[in-house]
């Protein structure tokens, strides 16, 4: 697992699982697995996308919680798991 803060941007690869930390700000494309709150919730600010500066409340897929209580457990239960999703497309409010 490679803490996003110590990362560029670029270095990122398709597939790392990066630690994102409070106030930190990230790129738009990625997957939450779990938060530090209750249920998988986080507010991210948008503002950067659509100007907009109020939060947005996202959750993590219900299947994906429990796999992240920790750094060590992310590790054991995603290492060389695979998701499948759509491929990129402009539709900035719809996954």
């Amino acid at each position: 697992m490679t803490e996003f803060r110590d990362s560029a941007w670029s270095d990122i690869k398709v597939g790392a699982i990066v630690k994102i930390m409070e106030n930190q700000a990230f790129p738009c494309d990625v997957v939450m697995i779990n938060t530090s709150l209750a249920k998988g919730v986080c507010y991210v600010e948008t503002k950067n996308l659509d100007g907009e500066t109020n939060l947005k409340q996202k959750t993590s897929a219900e299947k994906l919680v429990g796999l992240g209580a920790d750094d060590e457990v992310v590790s054991r239960n995603l290492n060389g798991s695979i998701i499948d999703c759509e491929a990129e497309n402009e539709f900035l409010y719809t996954f």
